[in-house]
């Protein structure tokens, strides 16, 4: 993910149905925030979220990565897809 990419990081994370099991659809705001984490762990971890895009059309359809967390007090890397 870029930068350039808040716009469609947007439509799906402000999107109710996409959002469902999470606590709140977010806002463009909320979506700068989102990307800028996921910024931050290419550069911490060297993977987080990437887009999936549609491949003959280029419409974002979802986020698939492999993220670090904290598994009780435990480093783990988690496959993460939504």
């Amino acid at each position: 993910m870029t930068r350039g990419d808040v716009d469609e990081l947007f439509e799906m994370l402000g999107d109710p149905d996409v959002m469902r099991h999470y606590p709140n659809v977010m806002t463009h705001r909320d979506a700068q925030i989102w990307l800028e984490k996921c910024l931050a762990r290419y550069k911490a971890d060297s993977h987080a979220f990437y887009l999936c895009e549609q491949r003959d059309t280029g419409e974002v359809v979802g986020q698939v990565g492999i993220l670090a967390q904290d598994v009780n007090s435990t480093p783990e890397k988690r496959l993460g897809i939504f």
